[in-house]
């Protein structure tokens, strides 16, 4: 079931990558074009989910300031029935470095930080408890 959800997750974000290419190209989403890519979303998260009681995800599409689409999908706690819903609180671990670090280097190309910027720089009250925290 790992490899199902490894693809899952990435049709979801090639919809909202073809989805924002879109917007990108015209300076705006097509109503029709946005419905569709959302219903799409939700129907392929349903079909993976829906098929066996298993962990499942939360996904949450937003453009500008309107959230267009938050939906929880399977169980946060298979063993008790708890279902997942826009409020869960995940267990992110390790994931999350690899997006930060993206991130980082994008802002660097940009001119907006420098990798020996200190963390106090964007965080003036940061506890470095007296050592030179670099980004």
């Amino acid at each position: 079931m790992f490899a199902p959800r490894r693809l899952l997750f990435a049709v979801v974000v090639i919809c909202l990558g073809s989805l924002a290419e879109a917007g990108a190209a015209s300076g705006q989403v097509a109503p029709h074009d946005l419905q569709s890519s959302l219903f799409r979303i939700d129907s392929l998260v349903l079909a993976e989910l829906g098929q066996t009681p298993s962990a499942g995800l939360s996904v949450a599409v937003q453009h500008g300031g309107d959230l267009l689409l938050g939906k929880g999908y399977g169980s946060a706690d298979v063993e008790n029935s708890v279902p997942i819903t826009t409020d869960t609180v995940f267990r992110i671990g390790s994931v999350t470095k690899q997006f930060t670090s993206v991130s980082i280097l994008q802002l660097m190309e940009r001119g907006r930080i420098g990798l020996q910027d200190t963390i106090t720089r964007f965080l003036p009250d940061f506890p470095t408890q007296g050592h030179t925290v670099t980004i």
